[in-house]
């Protein structure tokens, strides 16, 4: 059963793949949390217009981080992934790693104020899509 508070986000998210239009979204200061992160990057996979994804603080940790790098795997459209004033750390942000090596796309991800380790964004740091 999905907590009251997603079903605003579980019941947008379906309709993504048929925005055609939007290519922007900004989701920033709700509390969505990894469970609504998963629905958001499940979403994210059948996208094909969505250019811009402001996540500022919405409370996602290590497991939505990952859901949504894996979602990028595949994404085509995605320039700006705003992931700031969350609570990843350098768990999470190790799965953008590899992510980054095949997805051109994606021009910024912004991970400020996160919990990640100065040893982490040291070797992240060697891609200038990502902001600490």
């Amino acid at each position: 059963m999905i907590p009251a508070e997603f079903e605003p986000l579980v019941k947008l998210t379906p309709a993504l793949q048929y925005l055609m239009t939007l290519t922007k979204l900004n989701i920033s200061n709700n509390i969505i949390g990894d469970i609504g992160t998963q629905h958001l990057a499940d979403a994210l996979r059948n996208n094909n217009t969505l250019a811009i994804l402001d996540l500022w603080n919405c409370r996602i940790r290590d497991d939505g981080a990952q859901y949504l790098a894996d979602a990028l795997r595949n994404n085509t459209t995605l320039k700006v992934l705003d992931l700031t004033l969350n609570y990843i750390t350098s768990n999470g942000a190790i799965h953008f790693d590899a992510v980054l090596r095949s997805n051109k796309t994606l021009i910024k991800l912004d991970m400020s104020n996160n919990q990640i380790s100065w040893l982490r964004k040291h070797i992240l740091w060697k891609d200038s899509r990502i902001l600490f």
